[in-house]
């Protein structure tokens, strides 16, 4: 994600996840691509350059698109901060000794498995949240165009308990303006010195 002048431009990845690492690398390129295109200037992309700040560029992404957010700035300079919605993490940046910026990661209420690791080991500017009463798939479009019921093959939190997409929504885009307005444009809200009562749904608030 590039994120300029209050617009942001999106970078999908298409097909299923087979190898995850594998699979990241190729959208990691993908986003660099974007990224040198733009500094050039090229033709094709000269609309978006010409409102381009390359010195403040930040990525956020949901599931795989997490891991390759966290990915992207892990290898590239360019890329000062990212966030990972529940995403896995793969290969090289498991070992939080090389993501050495600022990560902020986003965890529906379910198992953490190895994720909770990475942050723990991460060395500081790193943020842990995790929302009660959700599933992953609040954390989407389908949080917001489905029903809870719709949603019960794929998590485990009950519809009736539930909050509802438009409240995830809220939370989530919060604190990642928060987050990025902190890190990319020095503009402190102090929305991370620590848990809020405006947000009870926030079960765990973790920062390093």
């Amino acid at each position: 994600m590039l994120s300029f002048d209050g617009r942001c431009y999106v970078v999908n990845g298409l097909g299923p996840v087979t190898d995850g690492a594998a699979r990241t690398s190729d959208r990691v390129l993908d986003w660099r691509l974007i990224l040198d295109e733009l500094a050039r200037g090229s033709a094709g992309i000269l609309p978006l350059a010409q409102h381009a700040d390359l010195e403040r560029v930040g990525a956020f992404g949901f599931t795989i698109g997490g891991f390759t957010a966290a990915e992207l700035c892990r290898i590239d300079a360019r890329c000062k901060a990212s966030a990972n919605i529940h995403g896995r993490f793969w290969g090289p940046v498991t070992d939080a000794q090389t993501q050495n910026k600022p990560l902020i990661i986003f965890r529906a209420d379910e198992s953490d498995g190895d994720v909770k690791n990475v942050y723990e080991e991460l060395q500081k500017d790193g943020f842990w949240l995790k929302v009660a009463k959700t599933i992953r798939w609040n954390f989407n479009l389908n949080g917001l165009i489905f029903e809870p019921e719709a949603l019960v093959p794929l998590g485990a939190v009950p519809p009736e308990e539930q909050i509802s997409g438009v409240r995830v929504s809220q939370i989530t885009r919060t604190y990642l303006v928060s987050f990025f307005n902190k890190y990319l444009k020095n503009q402190d809200d102090h929305l991370f010195d620590g848990p809020l009562p405006t947000f009870p749904e926030v079960k765990e608030f973790l920062k390093e």
